[in-house]
């Protein structure tokens, strides 16, 4: 109920978006805020999908010439099947999250986690406070 309260005006009045992917068994569908602000998305494995590990996913919506701050949501924040071990291959699966501009995650996307079937894993983008802190550029 709590995590319900903090994004409900964002889900009631935000835009949304939905990532067209080439692999069937997977889905992205989010709500962006008008402003470009704040944005959630549901990473969904409908499938196991035909492809290990499987590729990246856009984010589509953001402002391209923001920078926003990338990490799992809770409460479905944590990947199940091995992603937990790729910590290092997933930088943006810690909580600590990554900071990509909006042009970056829409054109090249993230690495999806490996999930079981009728899983989802949600993700947050917030603009970031200080663009220049912490920015991947590559």
């Amino acid at each position: 109920m709590a995590f319900y309260k903090e994004v409900r005006g964002l889900l009631h009045s935000g835009v949304l978006v939905h990532a067209d992917l080439p692999d069937p068994a997977l889905a992205v569908t989010g709500v962006v805020a008008a402003d470009g602000g704040d944005a959630l998305y549901a990473l969904i494995a409908t499938a196991t999908s035909v492809s290990y590990p499987p590729g990246t996913v856009r984010l589509p919506g953001l402002d391209p010439g923001r920078v926003y701050h990338v990490r799992p949501q809770p409460p479905a924040a944590v990947p199940d099947g091995n992603a937990a071990a790729w910590g290092a291959a997933l930088p943006w699966c810690a909580p600590r999250g990554i900071r990509l501009t909006g042009r970056m995650l829409d054109t090249a996307g993230l690495r999806m986690p490996v999930l079981y079937p009728d899983r989802v894993m949600l993700v947050r983008a917030t603009a970031a406070d200080d663009p220049s802190d912490e920015v991947v550029t590559e």
